[in-house]
């Protein structure tokens, strides 16, 4: 979370890392025309939003799961909820930080985008365990 809001503050603001992006862009394709470029920087910001708020959830899944004192390897929906709603509040309270921030704006669509990567990495983490318990059996055979 410290990271987040960290990354909330001027240093990360698209002022100062689109240059950057446009220039890694422009290393694998330099006739890559302004609007291109424009909308893969956009594309890129929005999917590094959901990166961070689906590694967020995990990891708050995982703090919630190891703190209930027992776990008996069963996947609890109650504790996922949790963690996602979590991660959720969390992106609207970094929006509204955002809001007071000079060089950024406060979004509700990010915090749209920040709760949909906080329940994708979860639900993926359950497909994850499920594909588990299948794959790892059948290893042993």
């Amino acid at each position: 979370m410290g990271l987040i809001f960290w990354g909330s503050s001027a240093t990360l603001s698209a002022d100062n890392t689109s240059p950057l992006i446009e220039t890694i862009l422009r290393w694998f394709a330099r006739d890559l025309s302004p609007s291109t470029i424009e909308g893969c920087i956009f594309v890129i910001r929005k999917c590094a939003h959901l990166a961070e708020y689906g590694i967020l959830a995990v990891l708050i899944w995982r703090g919630l799961r190891g703190s209930n004192g027992v776990h008996n390897g069963k996947w609890n929906w109650r504790l996922a909820r949790l963690a996602m709603c979590c991660a959720a509040l969390y992106a609207a309270t970094d929006e509204l930080h955002q809001a007071f921030v000079p060089s950024r704006t406060g979004s509700a669509i990010d915090v749209l985008i920040d709760a949909t990567g906080a329940i994708l990495s979860v639900i993926a983490l359950h497909r994850l365990g499920i594909w588990r318990k299948w794959w790892a059996p059948n290893l042993e055979k």
